[in-house]
């Protein structure tokens, strides 16, 4: 479980949020939501920072299994969609095995990576080039009743 009580967040010496209160249990899943600059980079930023370092007690690689993928220029679109969701977990092996994968992904790394894919909502699109989810994803915006919070994802 994750709490931020009462937390200032932000960057240098800039405050973007002021005494923020928020829970996270394990397999839950959250939706952040706000107006561009609201803060949710900031939040997001925060929360992995937490669940990445490895709570006293427990050994460093602990935590190994949480990736952030940041909203601007974290996509690389040449690749898929299975690529760009892999390069999150590029530290957890070594360089031969990450470029054996690159090339002709193993099928326990496209089952994790589907797996994930499936719990936000691109399954079958592991194979498809970044941009196809995103114009998919603004496809579905346009249908929406508040298309500029779905666009947001891409």
């Amino acid at each position: 479980m994750l709490h931020l009580r009462g937390e200032t967040l932000g960057y240098g010496d800039t405050v973007v949020l002021r005494d923020i209160d928020f829970a996270l249990s394990p397999g839950e899943h959250v939706v952040v939501l706000g107006r561009s600059g609201a803060g949710k980079s900031t939040l997001l930023n925060a929360v992995y920072r937490r669940l990445a370092i490895a709570p006293a007690g427990e050994s460093a690689g602990a935590m190994r299994d949480i990736a952030l993928v940041p909203q601007e220029q974290g996509l690389v679109p040449p690749l898929s969609v299975f690529h760009n969701v892999y390069m999150g977990r590029l530290d957890a092996r070594g360089p031969i095995y990450n470029l054996a994968n690159l090339v002709w992904p193993f099928a326990s790394e496209r089952a994790r990576i589907g797996a994930v894919l499936d719990v936000v909502g691109l399954d079958g699109f592991a194979r498809a080039p970044v941009e196809r989810p995103c114009r998919a994803a603004s496809a579905s915006a346009r249908r929406s009743p508040a298309p500029s919070t779905a666009a947001g994802a891409c």
